[in-house]
């Protein structure tokens, strides 16, 4: 999805912006680990963010997501416990954020 161009950081404390990027760092990380609500909570906050504040105040949190989802599945690519419902909560993580 494609945001707005960069906000400061003065902007992101006067919209919320620091509280928003605190609530969407806590779902994206419960949605990687397979937390269905927080899927749901992750893709709003993710639109809501990209609406509300600049590309590069997004950025840093979207590379900190992207790495942990493609860590979460090269871990359970090598469990001998299959786990596709995490699995898939990491996928749709990438996919989101490769938009």
């Amino acid at each position: 999805m494609a945001c707005r161009p960069a906000a400061s950081v003065a902007h992101c404390d006067a919209v919320g912006g620091c509280s928003l990027l605190e609530a969407l760092d806590d779902a994206m990380f419960a949605a990687i680990g397979g937390d269905e609500a927080a899927m749901l909570d992750a893709r709003r906050l993710w639109t809501d963010a990209c609406a509300a504040l600049g590309c590069d105040l997004l950025e840093e949190s979207r590379e900190q997501y992207l790495r942990y989802a493609v860590e979460v599945t090269r871990e359970l690519q090598c469990d001998p416990v299959r786990r596709p419902q995490q699995m898939l909560a990491a996928v749709e993580i990438l996919e989101m954020l490769s938009r």
